[in-house]
């Protein structure tokens, strides 16, 4: 009732007045009529809803986010002074919007895959690796074991999965969130429940799925070769510092052997005899040359070199070597071209040792030989 009384004031009327503004039913929808007309809204009809639709398109298809879809919407309604309607109609439409986009988007993607991949794709579903395992869950593991074994089933599973022809299939950007979601659903899905999809669906998800593959294919099989390399790396290291501890117990008894040498010297030269006599009686000529020799080997500085004890495991990277080179492009700025030169002589060289080597060869080659 004050709030009643105060408007009465300002406008100089009875409050009773106005409480009586209601009574009529018209005269609601009369005032929203005028309220309309000068500020200029419109209720939401039906070719502003096709419009609304036609805008909403692209927006709903380049996300996966149905509120961002719903308050786009809200928004752009706002914009062209349409009065939004109760929120189960607009939640209809931005739902429309979503599920016209994901047919989109499944028709974008079935247009570029070949029919000869689609028969491929089906045959992961139905073969079986490992007796009940199917090939798409097989090719799903890409957690694997440091080991040579581990490395070369990861390689085979590349070779799977590129021989399917999806993995260089350019799609379009904007469905990227999308194909996204189809890659988390991919991995999620059973090979029972991808053959009771339709067969665009099933299509568009596999094939979202397979290419995502390839690139943690890929991943996993860096992982596991920089993990040989770590483990060989540290075999070898193993190797040297335990040769290294085995001379320096043979260090020490030869310098007992040299110490025994100079004490015969010093007594003989005390004594006023023959230093050679001393010397014999003590070893021999040629055993104090050796120890000699080694005494100062060991004095030296310098790095221990681990890497040529990594000749031991060449067999290992001899049978994984040409599996990588074979199967990854690497790419780097101008400063790694050495490098890259380096990688393209060893691809070339492949598993045969006896082949020479090219005529122009990095560097890099050339220093490490």
């Amino acid at each position: 009732m004050h709030l009643l009384a105060f408007i009465a004031e300002q406008v100089g009327v009875s409050p009773d007045a106005i409480g009586g503004f209601a009574r009529r039913p018209q005269t609601r929808y009369e005032h929203l009529a005028a309220l309309r007309k000068r500020f200029g809204f419109s209720d939401l009809a039906d070719a502003s809803k096709a419009e609304l639709k036609q805008w909403l398109a692209p927006i709903a298809l380049k996300t996966t986010d149905g509120h961002a879809v719903l308050v786009a919407l809200a928004e752009e309604m706002r914009r062209r002074r349409i009065i939004i309607p109760g929120i189960s109609v607009a939640e209809r439409m931005a739902a429309e919007a979503m599920h016209a986009a994901d047919k989109t988007a499944v028709r974008l993607i079935c247009e570029r895959v070949p029919a000869e991949a689609r028969a491929r794709m089906d045959v992961l579903l139905t073969d079986k690796t490992h007796r009940q395992q199917s090939e798409l869950s097989w090719l799903r593991e890409t957690d694997a074991k440091i080991s040579r074994r581990g490395f070369l089933e990861i390689m085979d599973k590349l070779d799977k999965a590129r021989a399917i022809g999806v993995g260089g299939l350019e799609l379009p950007s904007e469905i990227g969130a999308r194909v996204q979601q189809m890659v988390r659903e991919g991995l999620r899905f059973t090979a029972q429940a991808f053959q009771q999809m339709g067969v665009q669906p099933r299509t568009a998800i596999m094939t979202a799925t397979l290419r995502d593959m390839e690139a943690s294919l890929i991943d996993a099989a860096l992982t596991l070769f920089e993990g040989l390399i770590g483990r060989a790396y540290n075999k070898a290291k193993k190797r040297v510092d335990e040769a290294l501890i085995e001379q320096a117990d043979d260090a020490k008894q030869r310098l007992a052997r040299v110490a025994n040498v100079l004490d015969a010297i010093l007594k003989a030269h005390e004594r006023d005899e023959s230093i050679e006599a001393a010397i014999a009686a003590v070893t021999t000529w040629e055993a104090l040359s050796a120890d000699t020799q080694l005494l100062r080997r060991s004095s030296r500085t310098g790095m221990v070199d681990v890497l040529s004890e990594l000749r031991r495991e060449h067999y290992v990277f001899k049978a994984i070597g040409p599996r990588l080179l074979n199967a990854v492009t690497f790419q780097s700025r101008a400063s790694a071209a050495p490098l890259l030169d380096a990688l393209a002589v060893i691809k070339g060289l492949g598993v045969d040792t006896r082949k020479p080597l090219p005529d122009k060869v990095p560097e890099t080659i050339v220093e490490r030989s």
